[in-house]
């Protein structure tokens, strides 16, 4: 029996981390993530999907483990849940694209509830 970490892979052939990243972020996004968009005002801005390297939680001899990493909740979200809140109730994100002349690229939508956007010009600032 195969196993596929996520549906629609056919023959159990494994996703990079960049990838599942991507399709868990996409597959939070369901009815209640939908009406979320829809009815909350709030500002919407549209930073790059994240690459590079990230900092982890403090290591127990001192300082912090590097990791390379593709995943928003690496990059972003301990700053957001910081700053800004709650996902799902100050913030959420989802997957955005973005065409370049040569490419298509994956982007991340962040969308911020009324009374939160100065956290927006914030994270504009800090991520572009």
């Amino acid at each position: 029996m195969n196993y596929n970490p996520a549906p629609g892979m056919p023959g159990g052939i494994p996703w990079s981390k960049e990838r599942m990243a991507k399709w868990e972020i996409h597959n939070r996004f369901g009815f209640i993530k939908g009406l979320w968009w829809r009815i909350v005002p709030g500002v919407e801005i549209e930073v790059p999907w994240p690459t590079g390297w990230t900092e982890s939680e403090p290591a127990p001899g001192g300082g912090f483990i590097q990791f390379e990493s593709s995943d928003p909740n690496d990059h972003y979200r301990p700053w957001l849940e910081k700053n800004v809140g709650r996902q799902g109730w100050d913030w959420e994100w989802r997957i955005g694209k973005v065409a370049t002349q040569t490419e298509v690229q994956d982007t991340l939508v962040i969308k911020f509830r009324r009374g939160r956007e100065k956290y927006a010009t914030i994270a504009a600032l800090r991520w572009r």
